[in-house]
């Protein structure tokens, strides 16, 4: 049955930073993706940036105490950390080393299989992970693939990455599809569903690959063409643009902009973009900003 947005009360998003948000949601606050530290704590993911202090970009709006505060369950998209638990490229922009240490190593944190163990070795031990779908509290999560990189070689560097579907009666239904490049399976997933709010990252997150890079992956058996010198990562202000169009009756909330050194699609960027196409339906919160539906 479609939700009538109007009708539903306390339904909240507040975007804290990067991909770090808090969603009330039946009555239950959900954190997202935990990036904790102040502003220019880790080294960055450009060449340029790999011995400056330069990540994250901006600071959170509130101490990372007070954002791990009241929550009831931690829901991840991915991690890139290692099974080992040691975060040797950069860092993990979305559950860092802040996020390790502060929050309550019993909370549970819904995670894909993929990442349980380098959870599990920093500490954690209420970890949840499911292929499909899982309930809790009155809320049913429906776990889908996206797919961070547009090389498909590299996928077993990137790593894996989930999207999550979450649905609980008298809710709007809340798809997150967070660092992907835009695939058929989205856009399918989103017609099939017919979500009311979608949360996107269009950061256009991206790194150049050097010839030694590429000679390097070739060397593992990761092939790639020796014309490509890009890896993108996310989705941009174009593909925001495309999803906004494939579902004009939803709310589309932009996260992810401005909080790493390696994203090039700043706020106004995309709200120049979204001026230029004529869509309506995008919103793009400030670090802080609580959304009400």
């Amino acid at each position: 049955m479609e939700n009538n947005l109007n009708e539903i009360n306390n339904v909240q998003i507040q975007l804290l930073r990067n991909a770090t948000m808090k969603i009330k949601y039946n009555k239950k606050t959900i954190l997202t993706d935990p990036l904790l530290a102040p502003k220019n704590s880790y080294h960055g993911y450009l060449p340029e940036n790999k011995d400056k202090l330069v990540s994250p970009t901006s600071d959170l709006p509130f101490s990372a105490e007070k954002a791990v505060k009241d929550i009831d369950l931690i829901l991840v998209s991915h991690t890139h950390i290692p099974e080992n638990g040691k975060v040797e490229f950069a860092y993990s922009d979305h559950f860092d080393q802040k996020a390790i240490e502060i929050i309550d190593k019993n909370m549970p944190i819904f995670v894909q299989e993929s990442d349980s163990k380098g959870l599990k070795a920093v500490g954690f031990n209420n970890l949840v992970s499911f292929q499909k779908t899982f309930s809790w509290e009155g809320i049913s999560f429906e776990r889908f693939e996206l797919l961070h990189t547009d090389i498909l070689s590299l996928k077993p560097v990137v790593g894996e990455v989930s999207g999550y579907i979450l649905r609980a009666d008298n809710q709007p239904t809340i798809l997150w599809a967070g660092d992907t490049i835009l695939t058929q399976n989205i856009k399918d997933k989103i017609i099939e569903v017919q979500p009311d709010i979608i949360i996107i990252h269009p950061a256009k997150a991206h790194l150049l690959l050097s010839e030694a890079e590429k000679d390097f992956f070739n060397s593992l058996g990761m092939a790639i063409n020796k014309d490509t010198n890009e890896l993108n990562l996310l989705i941009g202000a174009e593909e925001a643009i495309e999803i906004a169009k494939l579902a004009p009756k939803a709310k589309i909330v932009a996260v992810h902009m401005e909080s790493t050194d390696h994203s090039t699609v700043t706020r106004k960027d995309l709200k120049e973009k979204i001026k230029e196409a004529g869509v309506t339906n995008i919103i793009v919160p400030d670090n802080g900003e609580t959304l009400k539906f």
